[in-house]
C-alpha cells in the first residue's frame, strides 16, 4: 500500500493537532477516527487498484454523494502525482538483474 498524504492523518491524535484536517474531518461528516481511517484505507486501496470491484463501486458512489470525499481523493491524487514527478528511479544494470534471477531459481532436488 502506498503511504501517501491520506495516511498521515489516519490517527486521531494527528486530526486533533492539524486544524485543517480537523475541519476536513467535520466536512466529511465523520463520527469517529475509525470511520475516517476506514475511508482513508479504502481510498488508498482504490488508488493502488487493490479494492475488490464491489467495494470499489460502493466507494465511488460514496465519493459522488459527498464533495468532501471527492476533495480528499483529489488531494491524494495530486500528492501522488507530485511525488512521482519529483522522485527519480535509479536504473539497474542488466547484469544485476540476471544475477538476482539466477540466485532465486529453484533447483529440483537431486535424486
Amino acid at each position: 500500500m502506498y503511504p501517501g498524504l491520506l495516511n498521515h492523518f489516519t490517527s486521531f491524535s494527528n486530526l486533533k493537532t492539524d486544524a485543517a484536517v480537523g475541519r476536513c474531518f467535520k466536512l466529511l461528516n465523520m463520527n469517529n477516527s475509525q470511520e475516517y481511517g476506514d475511508l482513508v484505507k479504502k481510498m488508498t486501496m482504490y488508488l493502488d487498484n487493490e479494492l475488490p470491484k464491489n467495494v470499489e463501486m460502493e466507494l465511488l458512489r460514496e465519493i459522488k454523494m459527498n464533495p468532501g470525499y471527492m476533495e480528499l481523493l483529489n488531494k491524494e491524487k495530486s500528492f501522488r502525482k507530485f511525488v512521482k514527478s519529483r522522485v527519480q528511479r535509479r536504473s539497474v544494470s542488466p547484469a544485476l538483474i540476471q544475477s538476482i534471477k539466477e540466485q532465486i531459481k529453484i533447483h529440483p532436488p537431486n535424486t
